[in-house]
């Protein structure tokens, strides 16, 4: 593992008084004892605290035309730099991303601080971005609301420096109490960063 990796807390999460926390990125709603992981396997409860543990951690990397990705005539023409991490609260059966997007036995090295996964920082992936000379990037390949502390992160850095951003996923519906309610919070984040959000097309929520 590289130096600079760290743990980043869980932004959507309840500490309780017992030491327990209990984390509202989905609807499993896990609550967590000292050590324990999420469904997901990427949030850990460090001392009554939830971390990320996949923040910084790429998986895969991949620099394409936008038209690869399954959204429908947004920003056509434009290359984009595809990025995903470790760590799903899903468990599909027909995953065509199983290792990626699962990755357990890398997650496991991660909460051991036995990894040696790439960690790059989110002024590491837009400054990538900008040499690769793609116009802007893309959270796919698992589950974006996973490493959510790192995507809002990167949204923010690629903004500022002219980037779009895609985050392309089955489960936003799935992310809070009913699914008005996540796509207007997305739709909120979306216009803050000038980003887009798309459901890929095994997404169950409606479009």
């Amino acid at each position: 593992m590289q130096n600079n990796y760290q743990l980043v807390e869980t932004r959507l999460q309840e500490k309780c008084d017992d030491g327990r926390t209990v984390c509202n990125l989905c609807l499993w709603r896990c609550r967590l004892r000292h050590g324990q992981r999420g469904f997901c396997q990427a949030h850990v409860n460090r001392n009554g605290t939830l971390y990320n543990l996949s923040y910084g951690i790429v998986s895969s990397a991949e620099v394409g035309p936008i038209e690869d990705k399954p959204i429908r005539h947004f920003r056509p023409g434009t290359k984009v730099l595809s990025v995903g991490s470790y760590g799903c609260n899903f468990r599909c059966t027909g995953c065509h991303n199983l290792e990626i997007s699962w990755g357990v036995d890398a997650l496991d090295e991660l909460a051991r601080g036995e990894s040696r996964a790439a960690f790059i920082t989110p002024q590491e992936l837009v400054r990538a971005a900008i040499a690769a000379g793609v116009q802007g990037i893309a959270f796919t390949y698992s589950e974006p609301a996973v490493w959510l502390e790192y995507v809002i992160d990167v949204c923010d850095l690629a903004r500022a420096k002219g980037l779009y951003t895609d985050r392309i996923g089955s489960e936003i519906g799935y992310s809070c109490g009913n699914t008005n309610q996540c796509h207007t919070w997305i739709e909120r984040r979306c216009r803050k960063f000038g980003s887009h959000f798309a459901l890929d097309q095994g997404s169950p929520w409606p479009r």
